[in-house]
């Protein structure tokens, strides 16, 4: 949500009809999808390159992180 509030101001600012304003949205969007498409690939990468037991204890250490951060973000909600 935050983020699909940071790219409407364009749309606001430059009025509805504005071509820059209806170009942002959509180049805001690839513009995600494509870093995050090649971080992964970057990360896949790296994990094809280890040996097998290292990968699957850095796969279970990130799963373990990714749980942890996400009670503690729960938690602090509360």
């Amino acid at each position: 949500m935050r983020s699909l509030l940071l790219a409407l101001p364009p749309l606001l600012v430059g009025g509805s009809l504005s071509t820059s304003g209806w170009t942002y949205l959509p180049g805001f969007a690839l513009g995600i999808l494509v870093g995050m498409g090649a971080v992964g690939l970057i990360f896949a990468e790296g994990l094809a390159r280890m040996s097998t037991n290292v990968a699957e204890r850095l796969q279970r250490f990130v799963a373990l992180g990714s749980a942890a951060l996400g009670l503690f973000w729960i938690a602090s909600r509360f």
